[in-house]
């Protein structure tokens, strides 16, 4: 039994929007994880503003410090890497949704457009491993910073 070509058009455009649908699905979930570790690391950098201030910690200030400074650095180290995996899946779910386009011939082609005009673009996600590095990297100094003082 072979499909008629109406049916075969209206399969492949099935195909396309149920990519497109996961295509945003992935978006909302890297936003829902940037929130999560934005949340985390505000909280560290929260707690240590009262460890800094408050007499209660005075006792165990320093080995608080440290432990704020490693809890910081393994967070924004997996903040780093759920980054980068979501470039990647992003990266690939936009090759097949071009693929579908060409492959399908529909008149209008979104993201084979996209890709010949923003080649060059930066990416959100990369965008958030720099944010979250940067992070790292003020954790690191503050992890050296307590270990030196």
């Amino acid at each position: 039994m072979s499909l008629t070509e109406k049916e075969a058009d209206e399969s492949k455009r099935a195909l396309y929007l149920a990519y497109l649908d996961d295509f945003a699905r992935i978006g909302s979930r890297q936003e829902t994880m940037r929130t999560f570790y934005v949340s985390i690391v505000t909280l560290l950098l929260g707690l240590v503003g009262l460890a800094g201030t408050d007499e209660v910690f005075a006792p165990v200030r320093r080995p608080f410090f440290v432990a704020v400074g490693c809890a910081g650095i393994v967070v924004c180290l997996a903040w780093r890497w759920h980054m980068v995996s979501f470039g990647s899946l992003f990266a690939s779910k936009r090759k097949a949704l071009e693929a579908l386009e060409r492959k399908a011939k529909f008149r209008l082609q979104p993201f084979v457009t996209e890709a010949k005009v923003q080649e060059r673009r930066t990416h959100l996600s990369t965008i958030d491993q720099l944010v979250a590095i940067g992070f790292f990297l003020l954790f690191a100094f503050f992890l050296i910073a307590k270990a030196v003082t």
